[in-house]
């Protein structure tokens, strides 16, 4: 998995990718993004990109 414009941290419901440092801090209803990728010899079971605070 490559990750940029933030940091993973995986639990045990998934992986949460999380603000990086030198990116500072959103304005209230501000907006962001982020790039994943990911490899695999089999198509990806799920990804459900969620949205949480």
């Amino acid at each position: 998995m490559s990750l940029w414009n933030g940091v993973t941290r995986e639990g045990g419901d998934g992986v949460t990718i999380g603000n990086a440092t030198y990116n500072g801090t959103l304005a209230p209803a501000g907006s962001t993004t982020f790039g994943l990728l990911v490899a695999s010899s089999a198509p990806p079971g799920d990804i459900t990109p969620a949205c949480a605070r």
